[in-house]
Order: C-alpha cells, then structure tokens, then sequence
C-alpha cells in the first residue's frame, strides 16, 4: 500500500513522515499552490522552483 501523508507545514513533520516511512508527501512545507499555467511553465523548465532547494 502506498501512504500519502498530506499537510506537511513543516521540516520536523517532513522528517518524522520520512522516518515513519510515508511513500509521499505534500503541504505548504513542500510548495505552495500554483495556476496550472505556472505548473505547466515551471515542468517544461524541469520543475526548478516549485520545491525548497533544502529538500
């Protein structure tokens, strides 16, 4: 079964969620919500920008 651990806000929640072995993740932590054009426009540029280089 893959777990999705959604509302990450924050790097200990992102760390604990790795730890507990989630398979993925999203919230505000991971990115912010974006236009689908800006989703379109950041893909075909290789999705540079869209996460926390940190991660």
């Amino acid at each position: 079964m893959t777990v999705t651990a959604e509302g990450v806000e924050n790097a200990e929640q992102l760390e604990l969620l790795r730890g507990m072995g989630c398979d993925e993740l999203q919230g505000f932590h991971l990115g912010r919500p974006v236009p689908a054009e800006s989703l379109h426009e950041a893909l075909a540029r290789g999705a540079a920008g869209l996460a926390p280089a940190n991660l």
